[in-house]
């Protein structure tokens, strides 16, 4: 069961893939939901942006698909990072970076970083 969204899966004598990391599968993790992005900065002199979001916890990093021409973005896309817990607590951080996908270049649109302890 869930506790404050970490997680333990039930069986630590078997090993999955993570991402290209190996873990085992008792190791504690946080699932992640991009639901929607609301009111999306336009950048001076630019077109409707097209964001997506890059989320990072420990040595893993995973993307949403980006919305086309929108400033008020959709992905409901889910992810799971595995977490390092020292002492029963979660030491981790996970940043998550909007950007704007061009065809030539790409803008950092926001950052956050949450402390997850």
């Amino acid at each position: 069961m869930p506790v404050n969204g970490i997680e333990s899966s039930p069986s630590p004598d078997t090993i999955t893939e993570w991402g290209g990391s190996i873990r085992y599968k008792n190791q504690p993790h946080l699932n992640v939901v991009a639901q929607y992005g609301h009111s999306v900065a336009i950048r001076e002199n630019e077109d409707t942006p097209n964001p997506y979001i890059i989320l990072t916890c420990g040595d893993m990093e995973f993307k949403t698909t980006a919305a086309r021409k929108t400033i008020e973005p959709t992905w409901d896309e889910a992810f799971t990072f595995p977490i390092d817990v020292i002492n029963g607590v979660p030491q981790e951080t996970l940043e998550l970076e909007l950007w704007d996908k061009h065809t030539f270049h790409k803008d950092v649109i926001s950052m956050l970083l949450v402390h997850i302890h």
